[in-house]
């Protein structure tokens, strides 16, 4: 996805859940089938702009796998337990 890719995933897998985070056509496909995982790519390889679309949503949301974006995440979450301690 970091690298333009759109992610074609099973549905039954995490990354159904994790990096579609079950929407289907935003930042990528699921499918529960070959059939429709062929599907699923032979509509990207024929519509670039939808491709190029979904590639650049795809591009964004794997930002929120980046290392640093779960640094920020575990900083902010010790930061608030210890603000609780305070109180």
């Amino acid at each position: 996805m970091a690298a333009g890719y759109v992610p074609v995933v099973p549905r039954d897998g995490g990354p159904w859940f994790d990096i579609l985070d079950r929407e289907q056509g935003k930042c990528g496909y699921a499918y529960s089938s070959l059939g429709e995982a062929a599907e699923k790519i032979d509509l990207l390889m024929n519509d670039e702009r939808l491709r190029i679309e979904i590639s650049r949503r795809a591009f964004e949301r794997a930002k929120c796998f980046d290392r640093s974006f779960f640094e920020e995440k575990i900083v902010d979450v010790i930061h608030k337990v210890a603000v609780s301690k305070l109180k």
